[in-house]
């Protein structure tokens, strides 16, 4: 897959997606230790890190939006492309979520509920980054020959999931 937004020869939605993903990362972290009795300037530090990673979130989701705008309808990459979009979507939900109920706590404290919440949203965080891997590396392009690695193989049965009309 060709992005369309480039900075260099480099895709701007990739450069834009490891800003939210490394703020979320680094919450889940300050989360855990405040939880082991750390200070509670950690929770506060971790709430503001789900904020700049909501907005840094967002701002790549813009990018995402503007390169699955010009890829072909019915190929893989763009099936590729909506898997990754919406659960990329459902992070940034889960993560709007955590700072709801956030907010309403004055030490803007995350209890062992929260944090756990906030691991499944890296998972799927995770998930999202690998599917964009795929999608940049791993989907040949329509009248390519498929590649015969479990990648491959990985690749067709993901794409098989998702399918746009």
């Amino acid at each position: 897959m060709e992005s369309r937004l480039k900075v260099s020869g480099n895709p701007v939605h990739l450069m834009l997606f490891m800003l939210p993903m490394g703020l979320f990362v680094t919450a889940v972290i300050f989360d855990l230790f405040h939880l082991m009795g750390g200070p509670a300037l950690l929770a506060m530090a971790g709430y503001w890190q789900v904020v700049g990673g909501l907005f840094g979130a967002g701002i790549a989701g813009l990018a995402g939006i503007l390169d699955l705008l010009f890829l072909q309808a019915g190929t893989r990459a763009r099936r590729f492309a909506i898997a990754h979009g919406l659960i990329n979507g459902g992070v940034l939900a889960m993560f709007a979520v955590i700072w709801l109920v956030r907010v309403g706590d004055p030490a803007r404290a995350a209890g062992p509920g929260v944090l756990i919440f906030e691991v499944l949203a890296l998972v799927l965080g995770g998930l999202a980054a690998w599917l964009a891997g795929e999608l940049v590396d791993g989907v040949p392009a329509e009248g390519e020959a498929q590649p015969v690695t479990l990648r491959g193989r990985t690749v067709r049965a993901l794409g098989a999931l998702v399918s746009v009309r």
